[in-house]
Parts: structure tokens; C-alpha cells; sequence
């Protein structure tokens, strides 16, 4: 009932939006957040088209300007295959815009370094090149405001601690110690020790273990101007508006954690974009310039990485019956003619019948015939994810009709979506879990979750889950 509940307050609320705005579209091409996005996106879609048929039948004779449809507008500066996004989203080939370089505002200069040859140990390469900022910041910055993008959290505050200790005093302009007295009170209030020696140097970081006051102040003291250098994760380039007039991309290579399995990759060409694309501020500089150093094999590649066009892809189908499940609940999936419909509505079934063999390996040919195999490809892969929410122990929907075409989720379904629980970790309970398990083995199970995999603790979080660890 309170499940039937949400979804009538969701229809009514969705009912009201004329325009949908997905900024950074390119998202769902995001190994972690694209499924989420896509899926969001679909939500949408369908609940207005499910409202527009019922006006429809409702007022036969209502003016086509009366009718209520949902527009869906997509913005992005790293989509190259944008006539797929805008079949996707429905828009008219006329409505589908792409500009170059020659519109932006700021115009862009982008230069690869060498960092040296490849290292073995990429904690050591990575390490190596903070001693190159002090250097580039002098060469390039013309004592304005610099952006240095790093790969971990624990390398942003490292090469931000190095350079405040080393060569800050050197660097600073008396203006912008003049704005950093001024903000004394705002430094002084940081709870993170080594940020505040930071920032009284001219130097700041910020990334997701810092409480979220001090990722407040380090921004406002940024934008403000009176730090002369921040020190960034790569999230920084999608998640706050803080351009600067040099951009130093600090190593091309992260250490990731994806689907469970750790190790170093290189950025993709959608996120070093993002990346350099905060060089230049409007109304501030008529040039921005961005310093990518790079392993010495990879200098050619990253020179003309701004002209670099790699096809953004679907990432729903690793989350699948995750999103399935979530659709079954709100009602938007009631039956196997509405979930195909859904599927059909999805990124991933267009960018399928373009590329089938990417989605489909089994699948070569493109053309009118791949296009049928896809669908039944589709079609048996949404079975498979609804087949095992059925079979779940306890399941997580159930048949409505002796013919199984129809069904609606358990409460245990409700539960999966409403914490975003993903399959793997429900299954996972339904086994480890009873009646009788006592706290130790669900902190115990927990712990297993997927969710958990790539977790790190904020550092206002770690005194809590020290004290914890200490009871238990």
C-alpha cells in the first residue's frame, strides 16, 4: 500500500513537469552512476506517456497546444554520437544542435608533458610529478588562479601539503594574502587540521573525505580568488563550477574499483575533457590553458585528447534487474508488454541496434534483420532479470495471473528499491540471515555487500566507526 501510495504522488508530481534538463548527459556512459541516470531518464518518459494516452482518451477534442507532453533537453560537452542521445530522448533531428570548439567562450590550449618513462609502481610515477607543479605554476599560471586535478583523495592533500610547505611563500600574490586575513575566521572554523595549513598558505584541496563545511569553504575561498592553487579529485570537474585559468591534469592514471576488482586505468577521454574544459574563465581571461602530464608513451595520445571522440554507451545492462525492480514497484512495469515497452524506451536499446556485437557478442550484422535479433535479445535478457527477482528466496515479485504474463513486487521488493539495494546483496541476506541472527552477524553480512566495496570513510566519520569497532 505505501509503495501504491508513493507512485500516486509520483504520477501527480510528474504530471506537473513540462521540461526535463539533463545536464552532463554524458553520465550514463558513467560505470557507476549511468545506469542510475538512463533509468531515470526512461522513468520519466513512460510515466508521460502514460499520461498523455490517458488525456488523450479522456479529451479526444483537447487542442494538441492543451495536451501535456514532456520535453527532454540534454546538454553536454563530450557527446560525440549525439543523434543516438537525441533518438533516445525523442527529439526531432532539427532540435539535435552541435557546436565546436569555435563557441566557447574561453578559447583553450591544451599541452601534454612528459612525466617520465613508465614506472613500475605508479605510486611512485604519481608522486613524482607533485615536485613538477611548482615549476608549471610559475611557467603557466601568470599568477592566476590554478586547477591541479589528481587521481586519489590521498594525493590531492599530499601534493597540496607539499606545495603550501615548500613553495607557497614564493608563489602567493600580497592580494591574495590580503583576502586570505580577511577570511581568517572561515579558515580557522575547518575541522580537517591539515586543510587549515593549507589554505593560510594560499593552498587548498578538496575531495569527498573532507566534511562537507570545509568542501564549502575551500570553494567559496577559491572563487573568491584568494587561493592561488586548489588541489582536486577528478569529481571536482562535474560537481562544482570552479574554473581557473590553468588546469594541470596531475597523471593520466587512477586506481579504480569496478564491479569488485581494483587496480590502475587510464582516465577516459570523457573525463580528461571535463577535466580541461574548467581552463578559462568567462569574464575573467580571453585564453585558458591546460598541462596534462603523462606517462612519456602516452604525450602523442593526450596532445589532441580535446579531439578525441569516443562513442558514449550504455551502462544498464549491468544494473538491470536492479532497475527492473524498481519499476515493478512504482507500477510502470506491471506486466511482460509494458517491460518490453520499457526496454525498447532505454539508451541501450539504441545504441544495441547500432553496434549489436558490442551489447550481443554473438550478434555481427547491423541492418533491418540485426535489428530483430536484438530484440529478442533484449526481450530474453529482461526474462532473465525478471525471472530471477521471481525465483529470489523469497522472491521479490509475484505472478498476478495463472499465466505468469502479468505481476507485481513483494515487500521485500518494495525494500530492495527504496534503499537501493542492489541484487547480489539481497540475495546475499536471504542466505546469511534469519530470524534468530544476532547483531554481529548482520554488521557481518553487511559487510559483504556489494555497496560496500569501494567505501571510504569521511574523515568526520572515522572517530564514530573507531568508537564502534571498539564496543563490538
Amino acid at each position: 500500500m505505501r509503495c501504491e501510495l508513493r507512485r500516486k504522488d509520483a504520477e501527480s508530481f510528474v504530471f506537473s513537469i513540462k521540461l526535463l534538463m539533463v545536464d552532463e548527459i554524458h553520465l550514463i556512459a558513467d560505470e557507476t552512476r549511468g545506469a542510475t541516470l538512463e533509468a531515470t531518464v526512461v522513468r520519466m518518459k513512460s510515466i508521460s506517456s502514460i499520461f498523455q494516452q490517458q488525456q488523450q482518451q479522456q479529451q479526444a477534442a483537447m487542442d494538441e497546444g492543451e495536451r501535456h507532453a514532456l520535453r527532454i533537453v540534454g546538454v553536454s560537452a563530450t557527446v560525440p554520437n549525439i543523434q543516438d542521445v537525441g533518438e533516445w530522448i525523442g527529439a526531432p533531428a532539427s532540435n539535435i544542435c552541435s557546436f565546436g570548439p569555435e563557441f566557447r567562450p574561453v578559447p583553450l590550449t591544451v599541452q601534454a608533458i612528459s612525466g617520465g618513462s613508465k614506472f613500475t609502481n605508479p605510486f611512485v610515477f604519481d608522486k613524482g610529478l607533485g615536485f613538477r607543479i611548482p615549476d608549471l605554476l610559475r611557467q603557466h599560471s601568470n599568477g592566476r588562479p590554478a586547477l591541479v586535478f589528481c587521481a586519489t583523495r590521498a594525493s590531492t592533500s599530499a601534493a597540496a601539503t607539499q606545495l603550501a610547505r615548500e613553495s607557497a611563500s614564493q608563489l602567493i600574490s600580497g592580494a591574495q594574502r590580503q583576502l586570505l586575513q580577511e577570511n581568517v575566521d572561515q579558515i580557522n572554523a575547518c575541522q580537517d587540521k591539515g586543510l587549515r595549513q593549507c589554505l593560510v598558505s594560499g593552498v587548498g584541496f578538496h575531495h569527498g573525505s573532507l566534511a562537507q563545511a570545509d568542501r564549502r569553504i575551500v570553494e567559496h575561498l577559491f572563487v573568491s580568488r584568494a587561493l592561488f592553487c586548489l588541489f582536486a579529485t577528478s569529481t571536482l570537474a562535474v560537481g562544482a563550477n570552479l574554473p581557473a585559468y590553468l588546469v594541470i591534469i596531475k597523471s593520466t592514471i587512477q586506481y579504480r574499483t569496478v564491479a569488485g576488482v581494483a587496480g590502475w586505468c587510464e582516465y577516459d577521454s570523457h573525463s580528461i575533457q571535463q577535466m580541461a574544459g574548467r581552463a578559462g574563465r568567462p569574464g575573467f581571461d580571453t585564453e585558458g590553458k591546460c598541462i596534462i602530464l603523462t606517462q612519456e608513451h602516452n604525450v602523442n595520445k593526450y596532445r589532441d585528447i580535446m579531439h578525441v571522440q569516443t562513442l558514449i554507451e550504455s551502462r544498464l545492462p549491468s544494473q538491470l534487474t536492479e532497475h527492473l525492480n524498481s519499476e515493478i514497484v512504482l507500477r510502470s512495469i506491471k506486466d511482460i508488454e509494458s517491460m518490453l515497452c520499457w526496454a525498447s524506451s532505454t539508451f541501450f536499446s539504441v545504441r544495441a541496434k547500432k553496434v549489436p556485437a558490442k551489447y550481443f557478442p554473438q550478434l555481427k550484422s547491423t541492418g533491418a534483420d540485426a535489428s530483430a535479433h536484438v530484440d529478442r535479445h533484449i526481450r530474453d535478457l529482461m526474462m532473465q532479470g525478471y525471472t530471477a527477482l521471481a525465483n529470489a528466496a523469497p522472491p521479490l515479485c509475484i505472478s498476478t495471473d495463472e499465466d505468469g504474463m502479468s505481476f507485481k513486487s513483494t515487500e521485500l521488493g518494495c525494500v530492495m528499491a527504496k534503499y537501493c539495494v542492489a541484487f547480489k546483496t539481497m540475495e546475499t541476506m536471504a542466505r546469511l540471515l534469519t530470524a534468530k541472527s544476532t547483531m554481529a552477524e548482520m554488521i557481518e553480512c553487511l559487510s559483504e555487500a556489494e555497496e560496500f566495496l569501494d567505501f571510504k570513510p569521511r574523515n568526520d566519520e572515522k572517530k564514530f566507526l573507531e568508537d564502534a569497532n571498539k564496543v563490538g
